[in-house]
Parts: C-alpha cells; sequence; structure tokens
C-alpha cells in the first residue's frame, strides 16, 4: 500500500462510523440481486463505495487485479475471507481497515443486513463501480452489467 493511500484510509478512519451510514450516495449500482454499490466519492485514483448487502447475501471468493482497497465493517453480521484467512463478522465490529491487495482473493457470507466501506486506491484503468475490476465466478445478471459498463 502506498503512503498516499495510507494517508486517504487514515482519514476515512478519522470520521465517525455513523457520519459513513448516512452519508447520502452519488450514484448506486448493482452487480446482482442481492448487492448494491453506492458510490460515496470518487477522485481518481481514490473512490469510497458503501457496499450494501440482503440477508443470507454471499460474495464469492474474488480479487480485484486494479485495485488495492480498506474495507471497514458497518453493520451486519458474518464471514469474512481473506486470502486463507477466515474472519467471524459481528456487527459489532471497530470501525477499523481490512487492508485487501489486488493479489488478494476475498469474499463473504453474511447473515443479516450488511453493510461494508470499500476504500479504494486504483492501480490503473478506468475508475468505476468495483465490480467492474471483479477476476472470479460471477452472476448472469453481474456479467451482463459488467458488459453494458465496459460498453460492449
Amino acid at each position: 500500500m502506498n503512503q498516499a493511500f495510507k494517508r486517504f484510509v487514515k482519514w476515512v478512519e478519522s470520521k465517525e462510523k455513523s457520519l459513513w451510514l448516512i452519508m447520502e450516495p452519488i450514484e448506486s449500482y448493482s452487480p446482482n440481486e442481492r448487492i448494491k454499490l453506492e458510490l460515496l466519492y470518487r477522485d481518481p485514483p481514490y473512490q469510497i463505495e458503501r457496499v450494501v448487502g440482503l440477508p443470507f447475501s454471499r460474495v464469492p471468493m474474488h480479487r480485484h487485479p486494479l485495485v488495492d482497497s480498506c474495507e471497514f465493517h458497518l453493520a451486519g453480521e458474518g464471514v469474512m475471507t481473506v486470502g486463507r484467512r477466515k474472519m467471524i463478522i459481528p456487527n459489532d465490529l471497530p470501525f477499523v481497515p481490512i487492508p485487501i491487495s489486488h493479489n488478494t482473493w476475498h469474499g463473504g457470507s453474511y447473515v443479516t443486513p450488511v453493510k461494508f466501506l470499500s476504500v479504494q486506491y486504483w492501480l490503473g484503468g478506468t475508475v468505476g463501480p468495483i465490480s467492474s475490476d471483479w477476476e472470479g465466478r460471477s452472476t448472469a445478471v453481474q456479467i451482463e452489467k459488467l458488459e453494458a459498463f465496459n460498453g460492449r
């Protein structure tokens, strides 16, 4: 993680968790029927999205080859896997960054409605919804929306 991105993550961490829960999104995007991405900030190469999932949502193992990120838990309960590390995510998890490099496979499953903040540093390419830089298993709806985003 480069120093400028570390400072950006520290700035996000210095804000109250409640700010990120109530902030109005600039735009929203749904890569599938259970997950919604809400754009809160974009100034390339940086971006912040709030990820909102319905109860019993599952995000398959995947990675983002062009994005380093730090994830901050906002609400909900479930299990998150980062690399080979499986973490139980309680509703009262502190507001601390979970770093995920562009080469790290990650995913999760959630039993309650879930919200987390994805603070991103794009290493190249067009900055867009985080799901536009996705490597891993995708749903048919997600593939269709990614093709539309990429102009296919």
